[in-house]
């Protein structure tokens, strides 16, 4: 499961003292980031690591990405998810 090698990776880097891994994913609707957010929020509940899961746009812009992530988010039951970008 890619959450577990992520998770491995950042516990790797902070037993080194480095600092927070961010994970880069190409996104067409954002399946892929959000699920692995999801894998890495319920990985994490026992040990906080600093992991970040940026989700690019490959088909559309940002505003096609947040409406099909929410959606997926919705369709999941899940909490409606916060952009961590700003718009200009």
């Amino acid at each position: 499961m890619l959450a577990v090698l992520v998770i491995s990776t950042q516990s790797c880097k902070d037993d080194k003292g480095e600092g927070p891994l961010s994970v880069v994913v190409p996104c067409g609707t954002g399946t892929t980031a959000l699920l692995l957010q999801h894998d890495l929020d319920v990985l994490r509940a026992t040990k906080p690591l600093p992991i970040n899961v940026v989700a690019v746009p490959c088909v559309g812009d940002d505003d096609y990405l947040e409406r099909q992530m929410n959606s997926l988010n919705k369709a999941m039951g899940k909490i409606v998810l916060t952009p961590r970008w700003a718009k200009a």
